[in-house]
């Protein structure tokens, strides 16, 4: 019978891997660290997700029949945005909530995103 190869590995005490698998545990029990709200050059207004949303629209025969102006959108979320900041633009890359109210329909709330612009051109 042939011999078995030796193991060269020294043995880890046997703590060690507990301690190891619960400060990876607790380290993911950990929310990220918030990051801070990057200033943007200019500014996205309430119009420039209007026309954003009505472009969009505009390739469905019944979408092209909705009537949308900045008036029916709404920032309804203030995180990221100045105190005594106008509510009809941000001034950040980041997350924000808006409200958009279609006449003879329902109002819906959803999320629109800020990124920063490609400096291609």
């Amino acid at each position: 019978m042939p011999a078995r190869p030796q193991n060269n590995r020294t043995a880890e005490p046997p703590g060690r891997a507990v301690y190891s698998a619960s400060a990876d545990l607790a380290a993911a029990a950990q929310p990220p660290p918030k990051a801070e709200p990057v200033a943007i050059y200019g500014s996205v207004s309430t119009q420039d997700i209007a026309t954003a949303i009505t472009a969009l629209l505009a390739s469905d025969s019944e979408g092209a029949r909705v009537v949308l102006g900045p008036e029916d959108v709404n920032f309804t979320q203030r995180v990221g945005l100045q105190e005594g900041a106008d509510m009809d633009r941000v001034k950040m890359l980041g997350e924000f909530e808006i409200a958009i109210n279609v006449k003879g329909g329902h109002a819906v709330t959803r999320t629109v995103r800020v990124n920063a612009q490609d400096s291609e051109g």
